[in-house]
C-alpha cells in the first residue's frame, strides 16, 4: 500500500513538471508577499509537498518524478537549493527535506 501511494506521488510530481508555464500560478520573477522571487520549478517543488498533503518528502521520489535526464535531476536540486536558502524547506538528513513554516505559508498563498 505504501509502494503505491509513493508511485502515486511520484506520477502527480512528474504530471506537475511536465506541464511546466500551464499550472504556474506565478511567472519567474514575480515575488510572493514575503519578497521572495521563485522560480517555476520550485514553486512546483513546493506545491507538490501540498498535493501530496506531507510536510517531509524523499529526495529521491522527487528525482524520479522529475524523469531519468541528470539536467532534470540537476534542476530538481537547484530548485530544493534555492528553497532551502529561502528558508522554505530544510534539509533533515536521510535525503528528506521537509516544509518550513515560511513554505507552508507560501504553499497556501499560491
Amino acid at each position: 500500500m505504501r509502494v503505491r501511494a509513493v508511485l502515486s506521488g511520484v506520477v502527480r510530481l512528474r504530471q506537475a513538471l511536465l506541464l511546466g508555464g500551464a499550472i504556474e500560478g506565478r511567472a519567474l520573477g514575480q515575488a510572493n508577499s514575503a519578497g521572495f522571487a521563485m522560480k517555476p520549478l520550485s514553486l512546483r517543488v513546493l506545491r507538490f509537498f501540498r498535493e501530496m498533503g506531507k510536510d517531509r518528502l524523499d529526495l529521491h521520489a522527487l528525482f524520479e518524478a522529475a524523469g531519468n535526464e541528470p539536467a532534470e535531476r540537476e534542476s530538481v536540486l537547484d530548485a530544493l537549493d534555492e528553497l532551502s536558502r529561502a528558508g522554505m524547506l530544510d534539509a533533515c538528513g536521510s535525503d528528506f527535506y521537509m516544509l518550513t513554516e515560511r513554505g507552508k505559508v507560501t504553499i497556501a498563498q499560491s
